[in-house]
C-alpha cells in the first residue's frame, strides 16, 4: 500500500491485521500534516518493509508526520524487517509501542527532524544493535527500548537531551553515548545511571563546522572518521583535538577524492 502526499488523515486501525500486507510506502502531506491513526497498521503478520519517503528533493518542506501509538504493533510472529526512513521525511515524533515487538528489525535511522521520542516506542526490538538519537530530541522517555536485548550502544546527539534512567531494565551492558542528564523521575538529573552504561558523545562534525574548519563532510569520508570517534568514545576519551593529516594518511583511509582530512589525535 502506497499513501500519497495528498493525503493529510488515515484513520485509526485502518489497515490494522492486514494479513496480506507485505509492504507500506508513506510520502507524507505536501502542505499540511499527515495524521496516522493509532494501530493503523498494527498487527500485520505479513508486513516486510516500511518506507516514510518524504520528497524527492530530500528536504523538509512537507507536512509533519507524526508516528502514532502502536504504528506497527507486531506479534512475536511478525516479519518486519525494514524500516527505512529518507532525509525528505518530516517525521516530528515516534509514539508509544510504536515499533513494539519488531524483533526483526536490525536498524532504523532516525530523521533530524524529529523532536519526540515517546516510551516503550522499540520495546523489544530484539535485532536492534545500535541506534542513533537526532539533536533535536528533549528527552528519551521511560522503557523506549525494554527488551532490545541485543542493543548496544545508543548515541545521543543532543546536548541538553534528558535520558530516563528507565529506557532499560535488563542490559546492564548497554552504552549511552551523552552528554546530557539522566533522569530517574525521582530525584532529578544526574550524570550517572543504574540500567546502563553512561559514556561521553562526542561529535566531530559539531567541532569541525563550530571552529570553520570544514562546512561539509561527504558521507563516503564521514564513515571513516565515525570509526575513529567510536575508538574514543569506547577508551572513555574525554579530551581530543582535530587537525590536518598529510596525503599518505588520506590513501592509508582510502579516501576517493582529494580534500583536507581531519583526524583525531589523541
Amino acid at each position: 500500500v502506497t499513501i500519497p502526499i495528498w493525503v493529510t488523515n488515515v484513520g485509526k486501525q485502518a489497515f490494522s491485521n492486514a494479513s496480506a500486507l507485505k509492504t507500506v510506502t508513506i510520502a507524507g502531506g505536501r502542505d499540511t500534516n499527515l495524521v496516522l491513526g493509532t494501530n493503523v497498521f498494527a498487527s500485520c503478520k505479513s508486513l516486510e518493509t516500511v518506507t516514510f519517503t518524504g520528497n524527492e528533493l530530500g528536504t523538509l518542506d512537507t507536512g509533519k508526520i507524526a508516528i502514532p501509538a502502536s504504528a506497527f504493533y507486531g506479534s512475536t510472529t511478525y516479519v518486519l524487517h525494514t524500516v527505512t526512513i529518507k532525509a525528505g521525511a518530516n517525521i516530528t515524533s515516534i509514539g508509544s509501542n510504536a515499533f513494539y515487538n519488531c524483533i526483526s528489525v536490525p536498524e532504523i535511522i532516525l530523521p533530524d527532524a524529529l523532536r519526540r521520542i515517546y516510551g516503550a516506542a522499540f520495546y523489544n526490538c530484539q535485532a536492534l544493535k545500535s541506534i542513533t538519537i537526532p539533536h533535536e530530541v528533549n528527552m528519551i522517555y521511560t522503557y523506549t527500548f525494554e527488551g532490545c536485548k541485543n542493543l548496544k550502544e545508543i548515541y545521543v546527539t543532543g546536548k541538553d537531551t534528558l535520558v530516563s534512567n528507565y529506557i532499560v531494565s535488563d542490559n546492564p551492558n548497554l552504552i549511552v553515548y551523552t552528554n546530557g542528564k539522566i533522569d530517574d523521575f525521582a530525584d532529578g538529573p544526574r550524570d550517572t545511571a543504574e540500567n546502563f552504561i553512561v559514556k561521553p558523545y562526542i561529535d566531530t562534525r559539531d567541532y569541525m563546522r563550530d571552529t570553520g574548519k570544514i562546512e561539509e563532510i561527504s558521507e563516503e569520508n564521514q564513515k571513516y572518521i565515525d570509526k575513529i570517534v567510536k575508538l574514543c568514545q569506547e577508551k572513555n576519551v574525554k579530551k581530543y583535538k582535530l587537525e590536518s593529516q598529510p596525503w599518505p594518511l588520506i590513501t592509508l583511509l582510502r579516501f576517493s577524492t582529494f580534500l583536507t582530512i581531519w583526524s583525531l589525535i589523541i
